[in-house]
């Protein structure tokens, strides 16, 4: 894969030094509250591969989607990557990859939260894995995994049902550090956090392309240094 500006190494995403543009300021993350999202305007229909350094701020909600979108309606071509808490593992979350009419699931490697992991994860049908922190996790599917996939445009924070979203679980809860976003083994997104200091609103610079992508969603993103 052509990772251009940004490499991971030994399981931990690293990169040079990138200035982006003004009036936008590199920080170290952007953070979502239940209501924030990125229409990233990128559409996989054959799945997609994310890799993403992130932490969670909550364990309530069943589903809290990374990255993805699916049909409103069955069959609902599940494409995304999601946080699922207490469903899959009793009081516990892990990582899924929704396929089709079904997931694979991590159930041996648990998230916990305000902790910082770097994932690697495929929902491609003929090479799914999730990789945390450079570990391969043991994947179990559930439901009907398939190869039939939404081509909605991918939404980050938040899950692309087509509809107002307005189910809460859908949407992420937590920080994020930086993504990039594969389709087709060509890097199509290399997000970094920034504030756009004219209008003092937090989102991504996408070094591909070389565009801000702002909240989609209601009220603002936050972000900041650590």
């Amino acid at each position: 894969m052509d990772l251009r500006t940004s490499v991971l190494l030994a399981g931990m995403m690293t990169k040079p030094e990138i200035i982006p543009p003004e009036p936008y300021e590199k920080v170290d993350y952007i953070e979502g509250f239940g209501q924030q999202y990125i229409d990233t305007g990128v559409s996989a229909p054959n799945g997609f591969v994310i890799k993403t350094k992130f932490s969670i701020s909550t364990s309530s909600g069943t589903w809290r989607c990374i990255c993805g979108c699916h049909e409103p309606t069955a069959p609902h071509k599940r494409n995304f990557i999601m946080t699922n808490y207490n469903e899959r593992v009793s009081s516990n979350t892990i990582l899924s990859c929704g396929q089709g009419n079904g997931d694979k699931w991590c159930n041996d490697i648990l998230l916990l939260l305000n902790t910082k992991y770097t994932i690697e994860a495929s929902n491609i049908y003929n090479n799914t894995y999730i990789k945390i922190n450079g570990t391969n996790a043991t994947l179990r599917p559930q439901d009907s995994p398939s190869n039939s996939y939404s081509s909605r445009n991918l939404y980050l924070f938040a899950d692309n049902n087509g509809s107002s979203l307005s189910n809460p679980a859908q949407f992420f809860i937590g920080k994020m550090y930086a993504t990039q976003i594969f389709v087709g083994d060509v890097i199509v997104r290399d997000y970094i956090p920034v504030l756009n200091t004219q209008t003092g609103k937090y989102g991504m610079f996408d070094t591909i392309s070389g565009q801000f992508f702002g909240n989609s969603g209601s009220g603002d993103f936050g972000g900041g240094n650590d």
